[in-house]
């Protein structure tokens, strides 16, 4: 077939897509028309999470897992802001990491508010002034960061989702995994392959952080991480933040979590969130 006759074929299908597009994205605004009347939340993680398996699990290529995954990102962003006018608060400011993070989260068709401090992307969100916030959590080199465990404690707000970004370092060539979480008014719904945050504090007794450890082991839940962060007014103290496989929903979660409040003088699920990199 000559070039000109498959050029032919690419603008059929173009207008066939754009067609095919437009009717999705006025389903999407009749979705949040509904959302709005029921007063929920515009961003739903779990089911955008729902909306990227369906749509790559179906995929037979040529198009990469990778590649319809950022197409639909992109797809998805003009719907949301078809729904309302999103606004997502970033710490830092334009072109930084968490704006990158931020970007391969929500796409380009949201608006970004960048803020100087982590305690303003809280507050912006917490006062409904935006939909959602966009911090930084650890890296490979330095793990987790105490500032925004700290917000977390303190704060009703809850992780949503998260993001893994490969960055290059200014000192090392070589790529870092950056994570970054999704702060948002409550939690995702299950998903069915979750992650759930914790912070707990250990009782100051013998053996209370082998014990607390042993809930998880014994309930059959998977720890993932766990890092022990200093309390900023108490210099001899510190708390263990935790990543666990399930969500707080699940029966197991619930039950290594109640009996590691018998062990801890603070238990707090700061969230929990579809287990996906995207």
């Amino acid at each position: 077939m000559s070039i000109q006759k498959l050029r032919k074929r690419i603008d059929t299908l173009d207008a066939r897509l754009v067609k095919l597009l437009n009717e999705r994205t006025e389903v999407a605004g009749e979705i949040g028309k509904v959302k709005r009347r029921l007063g929920e939340e515009v961003y739903a993680p779990e089911r955008e999470e729902d909306v990227l398996k369906r749509v790559t699990t179906s995929n037979r290529g040529p198009l990469s897992v990778r590649s319809l995954r950022a197409i639909w990102r992109e797809v998805m962003s003009a719907s949301l802001a078809l729904q309302k006018n999103v606004m997502i608060s970033v710490f830092g400011t334009r072109g930084s990491f968490t704006d990158s993070a931020a970007r391969q989260k929500f796409g380009g068709s949201v608006t970004y508010k960048y803020q100087p401090t982590l305690a303003n992307v809280f507050r912006e969100v917490a006062k409904g002034r935006a939909d959602c916030g966009v911090v930084p959590i650890e890296d490979s080199t330095d793990g987790v960061t105490t500032h925004v465990c700290d917000l977390l404690m303190n704060s009703d707000l809850k992780i949503c989702g998260q993001i893994l970004l490969a960055v290059t370092g200014s000192l090392n060539p070589s790529h870092i995994v950056a994570r970054f979480f999704v702060i948002g008014r409550k939690s995702a719904a299950p998903v069915g392959n979750d992650f759930t945050s914790v912070i707990f504090c250990c009782a100051n007794r013998v053996g209370a952080l082998e014990n607390s450890l042993a809930a998880f082991r014994k309930h059959g839940v998977n720890l993932i991480n766990i890092e022990s962060r200093p309390f900023k007014d108490k210099p001899l103290a510190a708390f263990f933040f935790a990543d666990l496989q399930g969500h707080a929903d699940d029966a197991s979660v619930q039950k290594a979590l109640a009996e590691l409040k018998r062990h801890s003088t603070l238990v707090k699920v700061v969230g929990s969130y579809p287990n996906q990199n995207g």
